[in-house]
């Protein structure tokens, strides 16, 4: 019923995975298009005066994140 085999344990080395640094671009592009139509358009919301500083504070720490482990 239940096996005592452990050759199913793998030894994984850490490893970095860099090749979508595109994300970042598009983070960046969605991010400045989320402040332009905040002040471009009539009747700022509560939801919206809530959502950007909260919206700042997680890309920026998922920035910090990021890039605190690719250096």
């Amino acid at each position: 019923m239940f096996r005592n085999d452990d050759s199913h344990y793998v030894w994984m080395e850490n490893s970095f995975n860099d090749s979508r640094m595109w994300v970042w671009i598009v983070n960046i592009i969605v991010y400045i298009a989320v402040v332009t139509v905040y002040f471009c358009i009539d009747g700022h919301e509560l939801i919206y005066t809530l959502y950007l500083p909260l919206d700042f504070l997680l890309n920026l720490s998922k920035a910090f994140y990021y890039w605190s482990l690719y250096y």
